[in-house]
């Protein structure tokens, strides 16, 4: 079953669980990214140009989705051509771990979905605070 979510891979995906988590973007979903860490002064920059000063990396935000993603208690299966995530009752599936994650978190935290709760929004808001 498609979602709305099933179109968002790399940097958009990344800018959108940011974004689903609290954090204070600037700019639009294109790279790079620019969101501004919990109680820091300064707006910290994603892109996948290595070579770029002072970013975050697209790859260290990967890993901070599927930390997160752990976090909220997601189970993973990988087959050849795909990866699963469930978290909570929702499925996504990805080309990647860090993409099923993302699409499992923007899912679980939809504010549209008939389970949504404040205090979900809470307990991601809390949980990646943690973490970054």
């Amino acid at each position: 079953m498609k979602t709305k979510y099933d179109a968002l891979s790399g940097l958009p995906l990344i800018h959108a669980v940011l974004k689903r988590t609290g954090y204070e973007m600037l700019g639009p979903t294109e790279e790079p990214i620019a969101f501004m860490l919990h109680g820091e002064p300064a707006f910290s920059i994603v892109t996948d140009d290595a070579r770029a000063p002072f970013t975050v990396g697209q790859g260290e935000c990967e890993l901070l989705m599927l930390d997160l993603a752990r976090k909220l208690g997601a189970h993973f299966h990988a087959s050849e051509d795909q990866v699963r995530c469930v978290i909570g009752h929702h499925l996504a599936t990805g080309a990647t771990y860090a993409e099923a994650a993302g699409r499992a978190m923007l899912m679980w935290s939809d504010p549209g979905a008939p389970e949504y709760s404040e205090e979900r929004a809470r307990l991601l808001h809390i949980v990646t605070t943690l973490l970054l």
